[in-house]
């Protein structure tokens, strides 16, 4: 919208007029766009007229040409300019691949105010409008694709996020229901290894009373020799 006024504060540079409009087709419908003037702003902005029942517009669509209204109390241009006071018309069609897309509108209050040379001023506008307006229109449609792979890189990464989350559960569960099925056996198993029979236990008692038995022989064998050798020595 800075940019189309801007082109519209240029065109005024050059072409004296007192209100100019760019207005856009939208479903064969106008709406503004860019409103350079001194009043009426609200009211030209909130107006919208039918293309193909508006004739003005509807020959500058299909001639692709300039339109010059000398006096607006004969034209159906805009209601809304003559209820402004305003008197003269000069239009231009904006064609962007061989499609009318808008128009650039400029009113005078005074009658009969705008030429053919105006006219020919005034395509020049037209041609950069029409640039500004395709570079704002890819640049919105490049910012909306961006947005789109945004969203399916974030889908796609919710996506892994949560076929992980649900893998490790998975994981999970298997474990914990194979050692569920695997705790009756380990609880028979050490309840057979705690408990030992009671014969059992005193054959195990005498076998360490024997072990010490065994230990002490060897110690009165070795003290004996030293008893003789004892009294050898006396005699």
């Amino acid at each position: 919208d800075q940019v189309l006024n801007r082109i519209l504060e240029a065109a005024r540079n050059v072409i004296t007029h007192d209100i100019a409009t760019i207005t856009l087709d939208e479903e064969g419908h106008t709406r503004v766009v860019s409103y350079v003037g001194t009043e009426h702003e609200r009211e030209f902005r909130m107006s919208s007229m039918t293309i193909d029942e508006t004739p003005e517009l509807a020959w500058m669509s299909a001639n692709r040409k300039s339109l010059l209204v000398a006096d607006l109390n004969n034209a159906t241009i805009s209601p809304m300019a003559k209820e402004s006071g305003l008197r003269s018309y000069l239009g231009t069609p904006l064609v962007a691949a061989n499609s009318v897309i808008g128009f650039i509108n400029l009113f005078s209050v005074k009658p009969e105010h705008f030429t053919v040379d105006h006219a020919q001023r005034l395509e020049l506008f037209a041609l950069q409008a029409v640039a500004a307006i395709r570079n704002a229109q890819d640049h919105e449609r490049a910012q909306e694709r961006a947005a789109a792979e945004e969203r399916e890189r974030l889908a796609r990464d919710l996506h892994d996020a949560v076929s992980q989350t649900l893998f490790s559960a998975n994981v999970m569960a298997e474990s914990l229901k194979r050692m569920d099925l695997d705790r009756p056996a380990l609880d028979r198993g050490g309840q057979h290894a705690a408990r030992i029979p009671p014969g059992r236990e005193r054959g195990t008692a005498r076998t360490a009373d024997d072990l010490r038995g065994r230990e002490r022989v060897p110690r009165e064998q070795a003290q004996g020799p030293r008893h003789a050798s004892g009294r050898r020595s006396r005699h």
